[in-house]
């Protein structure tokens, strides 16, 4: 987990609730240099939307 990312994410304007849940599950996935390869259906689940849904986000 990268707190630093986690830190922007935070200060960061973002269009929506589900936006900024997906993008702390892909920081919570991230190493210090903010490199993550989650699978679709683990931040589909984290999220709580279906893999469609968060594919059109």
């Amino acid at each position: 987990m990268s707190i630093a990312i986690m830190n922007q994410i935070w200060n960061t304007r973002t269009s929506g609730g589900t936006h900024r849940l997906l993008l702390m599950a892909l920081a919570d996935r991230a190493d210090e240099d903010g490199i993550c390869w989650p699978g679709v259906d683990y931040l589909a689940n984290k999220v709580q939307v279906t893999a469609r849904q968060l594919k059109k986000r």
